[in-house]
């Protein structure tokens, strides 16, 4: 597997190499994005990003991007209530709360093909290597109620560490010319999982997998310098 990622990773880099010789002109491109995450762990995210495209006359372009965005956790609460007799009540709630920070970096593959006069569609394809800072807490709380309402509670929260990951994607930008360099997109599309971070809690390893798989909308503007 190491050696087949090393030699995709030279090929990438020999073609990149090509392009960049070959760029007619650069492009910077600003946006922000929407994210619906695809694994339930998680609620929404929102970010923006930044790509710099060095486009050749062909239509095809590289882009080197880096980009934020903040994940919300799914903090559905689930538990029971249960007569435990003698006028005693138990109840047990757990849930998630927090977010995560996302960071990613990577390069893509871009074709730009022209509708119009002012107008092309730009078709992407790429892979971001995905920094993961956790504010993600796993919290528990018991209650025993008694006849009289009174209660004794225990609440307990343990920190939830997402190791790093790597998507690919693939979208499409409607680019828009609204002078000779000054452009506006908007654009959609989808992340999947190539490697997957493990999850942790309070420093052990779980079974689960920490998936970023997720659609995607973004808006925004470009400059041809």
């Amino acid at each position: 597997m190491t050696k087949k990622w090393m030699m995709g990773m030279v090929t990438v880099g020999m073609l990149a190499a090509g392009l960049l010789d070959a760029a007619a002109y650069t492009q910077l491109k600003f946006g922000g994005e929407g994210v619906i995450p695809g694994d339930d762990s998680w609620d929404i995210g929102y970010g923006a990003s930044a790509q710099v495209i060095f486009w050749t006359d062909s239509g095809l372009g590289l882009a080197l991007s880096a980009g934020a965005q903040i994940w919300d956790v799914n903090d559905d609460v689930t538990g029971y209530v249960e007569d435990v007799g003698g006028g005693f009540v138990a109840k047990y709630r757990e849930g998630f709360e927090g977010d995560a920070v996302m960071l990613p970096l990577g390069a893509s593959g871009l074709y730009r093909i022209a509708l119009g006069e002012t107008t092309s569609l730009i078709l992407e394809g790429g892979l971001r290597y995905v920094i993961v800072n956790s504010n993600v807490k796993f919290v528990e709380a018991f209650e025993v109620d008694d006849a009289t309402g009174n209660a004794l509670v225990e609440a307990m929260s343990y920190d939830i560490d997402l190791d790093n990951g790597v998507v690919g994607l693939v979208g499409g930008d409607f680019e828009v010319a609204l002078s000779e360099s000054f452009n506006l997109f908007a654009g959609a599309g989808y992340q999947f999982d190539v490697l997957k971070g493990d999850i942790s809690v309070v420093g052990i390893d779980s079974d689960v997998e920490n998936e970023l798989k997720a659609f995607y909308a973004r808006a925004g503007i470009s400059l041809d310098i």
